[in-house]
């Protein structure tokens, strides 16, 4: 019983080890959308829209969704899509190879494809006083705002 234990424990820190990799990848443009600006009211909501409109704020080509068939074809690289960011315009995708990266990376529309978390990689190494000194278990609560 004892060896199943351990082999069990052994496979579960074996698969967190190989945790998926997460991605932004970068679109160089939004062409090809089937959304139009003169025609807000099938990406925003009415509130939104109605919020601009008070505000004087127009609606222009950043505001329009990522262009859906570079999702897709994204996902047909094996990459799981996670979610899109229309001002940033691109995606944020979970790989587990080195190869859809750069199937990703040959797409004509991708402009960059960037790491931003690598499940290998340790926390942070600055230590938590050294980030926020001010509420150091061991500061006086009188010098706070000395």
């Amino acid at each position: 019983m004892r060896k199943i234990n351990l082999l069990l424990l052994a496979i579960l820190f074996y698969f967190n080890l190989l945790g998926q990799e997460k991605y932004f990848v970068a679109f160089s443009d939004k062409n090809g959308t089937p959304y139009n600006v003169n025609s807000p009211e099938q990406f925003l909501s009415q509130k939104s829209i109605n919020r601009r409109v008070k505000q004087g704020i127009g609606i222009i080509d950043r505001d329009l969704p990522v262009t859906p068939s570079y999702i897709e074809e994204i996902a047909q690289t094996g990459a799981n899509v996670l979610y899109s960011l229309k001002w940033f315009n691109g995606v944020v995708v979970e790989t587990y190879s080195e190869a859809m990266v750069l199937s990703m990376l040959n797409k004509p529309f991708v402009k960059e494809v960037i790491m931003v978390f690598d499940p290998l990689v340790s926390k942070s190494s600055m230590p938590e006083d050294d980030a926020y000194p001010a509420y150091h278990a061991k500061s006086d609560p009188k010098d706070f705002y000395d």
